[in-house]
């Protein structure tokens, strides 16, 4: 039963052309192309979120002690 189901995913994934090692080849290197812009945009994304997560502790303090503004 197992040897079945694998013999069928191995042939649905060559039918669909993703055991063709010019696709990998293709994928990684548009990949690490690619890599070095996502890190820049998760690395500001994440400053982003840390400064607005100050804003709201900031915030949320000045309210607990009342303080204004």
């Amino acid at each position: 039963m197992k040897i079945g189901l694998i013999g069928g995913a191995v042939a649905w994934l060559g039918s669909i052309g993703a055991l063709d090692p010019k696709l990998w080849r293709d994928t990684i290197a548009r990949e690490r192309e690619r890599l070095p812009q996502q890190i820049r945009e998760a690395l500001a994304a994440g400053k982003r979120a840390a400064a607005q997560a100050e804003e709201d502790l900031d915030r949320d303090v000045r309210n607990a002690f009342g303080g204004h503004g």
